[in-house]
């Protein structure tokens, strides 16, 4: 019976301890961290994304090869209005199947959360404008993606 003891209560302290970090990870997933922490935004459209960088340049693209992506140039976004924008429309509630996404990659964490808005407005122009100035590997492909499959809810 003593090795039965011994075990359970190891057990139950790491239980409590993997609670905790859940619960610890669990309160910043409705946080949008402070502008000066941000190193870029990721915007998600069905398989749409796009991310912007603090110099206003960034990269959209579609789905996963490497061939759908484009470059976009520098001050082609003014990366505090887009946060701004971006900051005041979000929730940590919502799903990538009805929302668009939006994430804040900050300079010193390893990871980030995902949170929701329907501002499509606000966000289908974000992607409009970086279509309209980015620079695909195959202009041909990235348009016919635009036509055939644009980003949406």
């Amino acid at each position: 019976m003593k090795p039965t003891s011994s075990i359970r209560f190891p057990i139950t302290g790491l239980v409590f301890v993997g609670l905790m970090a859940v619960s610890a990870c669990a309160t910043d997933t409705g946080r949008v961290p402070p502008l000066a922490n941000v190193a870029h935004i990721r915007l998600g459209a069905g398989p749409w994304s796009l991310s912007i960088l603090p110099d206003g340049s960034g990269a959209l693209g579609y789905g996963s090869s490497a061939f759908d992506f484009a470059s976009i140039p520098g001050e082609t976004f003014d990366f505090g209005q887009v946060y701004g924008a971006l900051a005041a429309v979000v929730s940590p509630d919502g799903n990538i199947r009805e929302w668009f996404s939006v994430a804040f990659y900050e300079t010193d964490k390893a990871e980030t959360y995902s949170q929701y808005t329907r501002e499509a407005e606000l966000v289908l122009g974000l992607f409009k404008t970086a279509k309209d100035k980015c620079r695909p590997l195959d202009k041909t492909r990235m348009d016919e993606l635009w036509e055939q499959r644009p980003p949406a809810l």
